[in-house]
């Protein structure tokens, strides 16, 4: 709330925040007030980390302005990019302006890598290797984690769900938001290979579905390539990429 004083002086305003802020916590089947931090979900919640982390940036940038030294952060979540340094100092300065902030790191979810190995960040993977154009250089690729993949599928199947009512295009157009939303969140990525087996999981989802609504045996359905389905407006998850 000091924060946020700092840039608004109007009573209601101050006072319509700070009513934002008490929210209930539920834990062990018991319901209490909380007195720190944001309610999780809350439309302000992310508006207020910002201006929180907001001192982490400006601190940042003042104590490690060098060229090969980045912060890349959206929310709480942060990547630090060092370049040919050792990351232990600067890991022992994020965590005494964290401390400064009465914040942690998630041990969990925190940890020192070489790009080499790659990392994930909102959901994108981040490896950087031989560039296929140049093999005398390297350029860091990105695409879809394995955790996106996994609930992207999960979405799909229940989408497709055991419903054998409605026709193939009712699903269809059902399914179609749900593929051009995660499209278009990967669209500019190196993201060509994943996009493949996304249509190929739909497609063979879709076959499946069709296939038990008609009663149709195994040997004597007639499959539906992805040509087929795209032609029924099916969206084509691939050849939608800003990259190659």
């Amino acid at each position: 709330m000091n924060l946020i004083k700092r840039r608004i002086r109007d009573k209601w305003i101050i006072r319509l925040i700070k009513g934002w802020l008490i929210h209930s916590v539920f834990q062990q089947d018991k319901t209490s007030l909380s007195n720190k931090g944001t309610p999780q979900g809350s439309v302000i919640s992310p508006l207020l980390a910002n201006i929180y982390l907001h001192s982490l940036d400006k601190y940042w940038r003042q104590h490690h302005n060098e060229w090969d030294t980045q912060m890349v952060r959206y929310c709480d979540d942060f990547v630090i990019l060092i370049r040919n340094k050792d990351p232990l100092p600067y890991m022992e300065s994020l965590k005494q302006m964290l401390s400064r902030l009465q914040l942690t790191l998630s041990e969990e979810k925190t940890e020192i890598t070489k790009s080499e190995k790659g990392f994930n960040f909102l959901g994108v993977r981040m490896l950087l290797k031989k560039s296929k154009k140049s093999r005398d250089k390297k350029f860091c690729y990105g695409f879809p984690t394995r955790k996106s993949m996994t609930e992207l599928r999960n979405k799909i199947r229940k989408e497709i769900g055991r419903d054998y009512q409605p026709s193939l295009a009712h699903k269809i157009n059902y399914l179609n938001p749900i593929l051009r939303g995660w499209t278009n969140y990967y669209n500019w990525l190196n993201s060509a290979i994943q996009f493949r087996k996304i249509d190929q999981y739909v497609a063979r989802k879709l076959n499946i579905w069709n296939r038990v609504k008609h009663m149709a045996k195994k040997r004597k359905y007639e499959w539906l390539s992805t040509k087929a389905l795209h032609t029924q407006r099916l969206y084509k998850v691939s050849g939608h990429l800003c990259y190659s």
